[in-house]
């Protein structure tokens, strides 16, 4: 291997020209070829599997291909060499192959994935002008375009289709499989599927972005609608992993794409719970200035000193991650950096190992004649439901935090209450009453809500509002909670029912 390889590998790699796609077993043998390297060999699939490696290369490059492959092999590291590759019209060519070991849950490889990148020829030595260098650079760069194009378009269909393909059939056969154990080795194999289309999607996505095809529309948003989308999506993997999940709600107005943003905070908050054991993980904004920084803060066990400068480029993952978190390419943070230049956001880490890191962006706010003219507008505008006090009885954290977001958003606020008795004792202290409480219909059983509810207002002088949230919206269902004499929602909470319900 090249001493050099390491570096020509960022750089072929950052510029996304690989042509061709393959997967080998653990072994080395391959057992899956692009139609790219198909084209480009003149050989079908099963032939190129079947004469594997020793039919593809040079025969010059073989051996020295060979020695590297074992050795790498062996050490379940990245294989990166340059070779030549025989064309169909019989010609070499020289490329760049690199290839990664995906492992199992158990530390082995399970397969290699590789992308072979097809190498600028080498020019004469007189060709050094000016004209000509700028001639060559734009070539090169209208040549790397075309190149990408196919290559998406390739991968699009030699991966995506089949994955998707494979969805539907696995979502078939589960309903004719009664045996407990073949649903459980379905359920499995649905995972491992759902993971590759995870993979594909974000290589996709990745190439969209770095070829400049994602264009940043801006907009005045309001961060809040950013943190409920949060709320709603990682509640249950924070959940599942026994981890705390806050997001600290903000009535900042900020200057972004909406979608844009969405992406890189759902990247960091993905990557945060996914490497924290235990603790929680926080979201929270701060203005500082004329920026709003929103910053995402995980007890995990940080980032080594040596890896801080890595983490943005292509591809990067430490040993330690691809051991205990084996799929994918690296390349989430890859697409937040790119992602946060385009927009013109900074971001930024900050880590203790050990103890945690935080990840930040700092984002424009809005403009100032527009905050102007919406203060000058007044509470009713931005914040209708200032001062209101909500007492919510659900055990379920989703709910808990889009209630939250939603209402102090509204200028309210929300108290969080784990039993009936808790919010009884409330209620029976002297103090400020809120003016409305939330129960879920099962707190407590069935129908445990309305009893709850009930059970609560009845010990109130003054008249508070009653909104029983509902899972199953059903005809019988709404004449309970509407002879009970109190509103109705729905679950997963739409902001705009939520809003009528307090009004």
């Amino acid at each position: 291997m090249n001493a050099d390889s390491t570096d020509l590998s960022k750089q072929i790699i950052a510029r996304g020209i690989a042509t061709h796609l393959w997967i080998a077993s653990p072994e080395g043998r391959l057992e899956y070829c692009n139609s790219g390297w198909c084209d480009f060999a003149g050989r079908s699939s099963e032939d190129m599997l079947v004469e594997g490696w020793p039919g593809l290369i040079h025969p010059d490059d073989l051996r020295d291909f060979v020695r590297d492959w074992r050795e790498v092999r062996a050490a379940r590291q990245v294989f990166e060499h340059e070779c030549r590759l025989m064309g169909a019209d019989g010609a070499a060519r020289r490329f760049f192959v690199r290839a990664e070991p995906l492992l199992d849950g158990h530390g082995k490889v399970a397969n290699w994935h590789g992308l072979n990148t097809a190498l600028p020829e080498p020019r004469d030595a007189g060709d050094q002008d000016s004209d000509s260098a700028a001639e060559t650079t734009v070539e090169a760069v209208e040549t790397i375009a075309r190149v990408r194009s196919r290559m998406t378009a390739s991968a699009n269909h030699d991966l995506r289709q089949p994955l998707t393909a494979l969805s539907f059939l696995a979502e078939s056969l589960a309903k004719r499989l009664h045996d407990p154990i073949s649903r459980d080795l379905l359920a499995s194999m649905g995972r491992a599927i759902q993971s590759m289309r995870n993979v594909v999607d974000g290589q996709l996505y990745f190439d969209q972005v770095d070829s400049g095809r994602v264009e940043p529309l801006l907009v005045d948003h309001h961060v809040n609608a950013s943190l409920i989308g949060l709320a709603s999506e990682f509640n249950t993997m924070a959940e599942r992993k026994g981890l705390g999940f806050v997001l600290h709600p903000s009535s900042a107005c900020i200057r972004t794409d909406p979608a844009l943003l969405d992406t890189i905070l759902k990247n960091l908050v993905s990557n945060a719970l996914r490497y924290t054991v235990e603790g929680r993980v926080v979201v929270g904004c701060r203005r500082q200035g004329e920026w709003l920084r929103i910053e995402i803060h995980d007890t995990g066990r940080g980032i080594a000193a040596d890896e801080l400068g890595l983490i943005w480029q292509d591809f990067f993952r430490s040993s330690r991650s691809v051991q205990e978190y084996p799929g994918g390419f690296g390349l989430g943070l890859s697409i937040v950096k790119r992602l946060a230049d385009q927009l013109g956001h900074g971001v930024e880490v900050g880590t203790k190992p050990g103890r945690g890191s935080c990840f930040s962006i700092k984002v424009p706010l809005a403009n100032r004649e527009l905050s102007t003219l919406q203060a000058e507008k007044g509470a009713a505008v931005d914040r209708p439901f200032e001062g209101l006090r909500v007492l919510l009885l659900d055990r379920d954290m989703t709910t808990a935090n889009s209630v939250r977001l939603l209402v102090e958003d509204w200028g309210g606020s929300v108290q969080l209450m784990p039993s009936a008795e808790d919010a009884a004792d409330l209620l029976g202290k002297a103090g400020a009453l809120p003016h409305a409480v939330l129960a879920d219909l099962r707190f407590g059983g069935a129908s445990g809500g309305i009893v709850a509810m009930r059970q609560l207002l009845a010990r109130s002088e003054q008249p508070i509002r009653g909104i029983i949230l509902v899972e199953e919206n059903t005809p019988v269902r709404e004449r309970e909670i509407a002879l009970a004499g109190y509103r109705m929602v729905a679950k997963p909470i739409a902001p705009d029912e939520l809003f009528h319900a307090l009004q």
